[in-house]
């Protein structure tokens, strides 16, 4: 089966979050999946900005909802989703 180019793609941001069990939490020098709220506050410079997709569009993400969570263990892992691609029409 030929799959044809992806036209009009749109990407689904998908954000999960989970809890650092490690005392250090984001400052251990051992690397974590996702971002640390910590990290992402600082990266907004807030609690709200803009996480860019494969291809360049911007999606909202807000960190209000682990206001109570402690920033440095708690994490978010992102992922974009993609519909599959679309074959091209047959020809007869």
């Amino acid at each position: 089966m030929r799959r044809g180019p992806v036209v009009g793609r749109r990407f689904e941001m998908v954000v999960t979050s989970f809890f650092d069990e490690s005392p250090e939490g984001d400052r251990s020098p051992i690397p974590k999946p996702g971002y640390s709220i910590a990290q992402l506050l600082k990266r907004f410079d807030g609690d709200e900005g803009y996480i860019t997709d494969p291809d360049g569009r911007q999606h909202p993400l807000s960190l209000k909802q682990w206001a109570a969570r402690d920033p440095h263990r708690t994490r978010v892992r992102i992922a974009f989703l993609s519909p599959p691609a679309q074959e091209e029409p047959k020809t007869a």
